[in-house]
């Protein structure tokens, strides 16, 4: 996990985004390592509700940022992106506010989900965006 990176797609505001994400993902993948035996203590519980508040901010802005370039590249598949990303964030505030209640076991599905969004990210990084692909 630690040695993912992002390819360059070309926009350096869309590609800082992207990296930034990958960082909190690992951050969490990191933090998440720990927990194989034992919960979390306290501070570790707070670390992670700051990586929700990095995530939720740093999705944000990539949401934005890339949903500018798409418009102007007229993407017609622009709709289903932004229906993608509005399930993904439904389902990042569902398990933000888990592991808010410091539920234990809701740390997996958080990493599972995580990992399965960065995959995305990655697998959709080697193209650059072209009028009728699909972003990701």
């Amino acid at each position: 996990m630690d040695d993912l990176t992002m390819l360059d797609r070309g926009s350096k505001k869309t590609d800082k985004d992207r990296e930034r994400l990958l960082h909190h993902v690992q951050e969490f993948n990191s933090l998440c390592s720990r927990f194989r035996l034992r919960t979390p203590f306290p501070d570790e519980w707070d670390q992670m509700d700051a990586i929700f508040a990095h995530l939720d901010k740093c999705s944000r802005v990539h949401l934005r940022e890339e949903t500018k370039e798409l418009t102007k590249l007229g993407f017609p598949t622009l709709p289903d992106h932004l229906r993608q990303y509005q399930h993904r964030v439904e389902v990042l505030t569902e398990l933000k506010i888990k592991v808010k209640n410091r539920e234990f076991q809701a740390i997996d599905a958080v990493k599972m989900f995580l990992l399965e969004w960065i995959s995305d990210q990655i697998g959709h990084a080697a193209s650059k965006p072209t009028p009728g692909s699909k972003p990701s």
